[in-house]
């Protein structure tokens, strides 16, 4: 504690310092904003190599089969199904439903194949 009793005002002599609350003015947006992020990491690296996944997407795309995809879209897991309507060196196209969703081959962490819906003979 400091000793303030010399000075003339009560005011300033029974003063209580905030310590690092005062500080927090000078924290930017960007500080939170990059702790926030560096909390939100996700590390789940893909399971396949490389040339697994071009083997599998180019049986994929050849049989034009139905496949799920799980693929690291901007710090967030995705699953998407669909076919593989273009594909590149770089990219696929997927075809879902409702919509094609273009998306990078180093993005995909994952490629199972969908079993389609089958009615069985009895």
């Amino acid at each position: 504690m400091v000793d303030r009793s010399y000075l003339p005002f009560s005011s300033a002599r029974h003063y209580h310092d905030p310590k690092m609350q005062k500080w927090m003015g000078f924290f930017l947006s960007e500080h939170t904003t990059a702790l926030l992020n560096d909390q939100n990491i996700i590390e789940s690296p893909s399971n396949l190599t490389v040339s697994e996944k071009n083997q599998l997407i180019s049986q994929l795309y050849s049989a034009q089969q139905l496949a799920s995809f799980t693929i690291l879209n901007e710090r967030t897991i995705k699953v998407i199904i669909g076919t593989i309507s273009v594909i590149s060196q770089v990219e696929i196209v997927l075809k879902t439903k409702d919509h094609y969703e273009r998306t990078a081959v180093a993005d995909i962490l994952d490629i199972s194949e969908e079993c389609q819906n089958s009615k069985s003979d009895d």
